[in-house]
């Protein structure tokens, strides 16, 4: 019985690799080749270059591998404003604190 592959994330500093060696002219097989991955993953990559070095450029940290943004970027970003003032102020943050926090 054969084993099912695994699903493996991409971190931005893999992509990053990718996309600077696609830009020697290497072509989509031998990235393939090289990172051991699939030609479609190279080929979505590629695909998504701009967005990727765009993110790279805002400040995602290298170690992420999705580009997912808040569904709704006004709270989030109050939220981690709150998070990071209290946390300042040395307040210890739990779980349960931001959950009644939000509500008040």
């Amino acid at each position: 019985m054969k084993n099912p592959k695994t699903r493996r994330s991409i971190n931005l500093e893999k992509k990053l690799e990718i996309i600077t060696e696609a830009a020697k002219n290497v072509s989509q097989l031998k990235l393939s080749r090289i990172f051991n991955l699939p030609r479609q993953s190279i080929q979505g990559i590629l695909k998504d270059r701009e967005k990727i070095l765009a993110a790279i450029e805002a400040g995602y940290g290298k170690k992420r591998s999705r580009l997912r943004a808040a569904k709704n970027t006004d709270i989030e970003s109050a939220l981690v404003n709150w998070i990071r003032r209290n946390r300042s102020h040395n307040i210890t943050m739990t779980g349960d604190l931001i959950k009644v926090s939000l509500f008040v």
